[in-house]
């Protein structure tokens, strides 16, 4: 904005030096007066910004129990804070080589490691949006409408989702049977991802030596630098975490998650955990997983709330994506439902089952028709 400021002010005194000749026109007069609307606009965009500024400065930080104005000790206090964030606690983990994993082929493999060409280079760096910050998920609408050919079906399969669980739950009523829904939120998932995870991940996956090292290379060499009222202060690096916004981290989020419903699958073989089926001789379903959100289907009972909680504790030591219990929620099937125990039991709060899960409501009779509203 300054940089503009200071062209249109130039602009402006030429034209006023203008006026000592008979040089002057109806056109240079107009085009004084559009430098000078414009120069009012920006500065007094310059000066709201200012003024946001001063209120949003951090002028005292509690520290402990002690209230702290001094301006270097609360740069190191939010240094220290997220430098602790983004450092691994646990050098050593658990693998998990007894899952059966799904690979990708030999020609997959070859697709993604072929040298880059420069039609790719100059395709990828031509089609970034233009002055638009990307959304939470990384990607702009931009992408959205220019790929709705290749994702409208990954997007169409998250909403079969939600209609899949509508149709367990109201199955299950009709059954009579209580059973218990536990919706599972993650903590901070793209700052908590642990790297060795990722690596593991993708070998498991059947990605070979060269794709890993540039996945390596990408996570591994970042630095961060944390703003204090506009000024940096020092750098330093992350051992955990994926940046939020790159294209490339959602993908490697996904595959990484993909280890959960292995690990709840297993367990369900086991007896560990129950499901519910829409049929009286359908297949049992026991979770249902998009992407951060996790849905699991048990039975009205305490040993499988337990169950479940361990196998996200042990999902959490693997990969150090923690579960928010306490922004979870459980929900009981049936009125007779063990729900306020197994709630107590797994750290979460009890809701009602007549819940909105990406704009529908689970738990509400599938013939209602406000039901079917939004979908049709």
């Amino acid at each position: 904005m300054q940089t503009r400021l200071d062209a249109l002010e130039e602009s402006i005194d030429v034209i006023d030096s203008m006026e000592e000749f008979p040089l002057l026109t109806d056109a240079n007069i107009l085009a004084r007066e559009h430098a000078k609307m414009e120069h009012a606009t920006i500065s007094l965009n310059i000066a709201r910004r200012l003024a946001q500024r001063s209120k949003e400065r951090i002028n005292v930080l509690k520290i402990g129990d002690d209230l702290c104005y001094e301006k270097e000790a609360i740069a190191k206090e939010a240094k220290d804070f997220y430098s602790s964030l983004f450092s691994g606690h646990f050098h050593v983990r658990p693998y998990f080589r007894e899952l059966v994993m799904p690979t990708i082929s030999a020609t997959q493999c070859m697709k993604l490691e072929r040298p880059f060409s420069e039609e790719e280079v100059k395709n990828v760096i031509w089609n970034f949006g233009s002055n638009k910050s990307p959304g939470p998920d990384g990607f702009t609408m931009e992408f959205y409408k220019a790929s709705w050919e290749i994702i409208k079906q990954d997007l169409m399969q998250i909403k079969d989702g939600i209609l899949i669980a509508a149709e367990l739950i109201d199955s299950r009523k009709k059954e009579g049977k209580p059973g218990l829904i536990c919706k599972v939120d993650f903590e901070k998932y793209f700052e908590n991802i642990n790297w060795n995870c990722v690596d593991l991940a993708l070998a498991k996956f059947d990605f070979r030596h060269i794709w890993r090292s540039w996945i390596k290379w990408c996570i591994y060499y970042t630095r961060f630098v944390v703003l204090v009222n506009g000024e940096s202060i020092a750098m330093f690096r992350n051992h955990k975490g994926i940046r939020q916004g790159d294209p490339i981290s959602q993908f490697l989020f996904i595959l990484v998650v993909e280890i959960l419903p292995l690990m709840i699958k297993r367990a369900a073989d086991s007896g560990l955990l129950g499901g519910f089926k829409v049929a009286g001789y359908g297949t049992v379903i026991n979770h249902l997983q998009s992407a951060d959100d996790l849905m699991v289907f048990l039975d009205d009972s305490e040993e499988q709330v337990e169950n479940l909680k361990n196998i996200l504790l042990s999902f959490e030591i693997i990969s150090s994506l923690k579960v928010n219990f306490r922004k979870s929620a459980a929900a009981g099937i049936c009125i007779d439902h063990n729900g306020a125990r197994c709630a107590e039991i797994f750290g979460c709060s009890l809701v009602n089952l007549t819940t909105n899960d990406l704009g529908i409501r689970l738990g509400s009779k599938s013939k209602c028709r406000p039901v079917w509203d939004i979908i049709i």
